[in-house]
């Protein structure tokens, strides 16, 4: 998709995403779904620069409240890490325009997979 990192920092990170004519719907809009992997992804970086890069987390909510339209230019992904749990983890993020118009605002859940349980758990499949 394109999404570059622009800053991750201690609970904190930035996303950046340029608008281009394949991230919109028919009806001329940044696709929803683009907005939710931006929001995802800004959510999960600022959680893994708290759990740090010897962990794995995936997603098991993620909530989104579209806000307001977004046709071109860029988009800016800033998450937060709300709680960071031996288990589970939650954070928040705001998609804005460049020139800051809020878009669209989510909240997400992600389950920490130590390496040492890796072996015990089973993600996806039949829940």
């Amino acid at each position: 998709m394109a999404i570059t990192i622009e800053k991750i920092d201690d609970g904190i990170s930035e996303v950046r995403l340029e608008v281009e004519k394949h991230h919109l719907n028919p009806g001329g809009i940044v696709h929803g779904g683009v907005l939710a992997t931006i929001l995802d992804a800004s959510i999960g970086l600022a959680l893994r620069s708290k759990l740090g890069m010897g962990v794995e987390h995936v997603t098991i909510e993620l909530n989104v409240h579209y806000l307001s339209p977004a046709r071109a230019g860029a988009l800016v992904g800033r998450g937060r890490a709300v709680r960071v749990g031996g288990r589970v983890s939650y954070g928040e993020a705001d998609l804005l325009t460049d020139d800051g118009r809020l878009v669209a605002k989510g909240i997400g859940t992600f389950l920490i997979v130590h390496p040492s349980l890796k072996s015990q758990q089973r993600l996806g499949g039949d829940a």
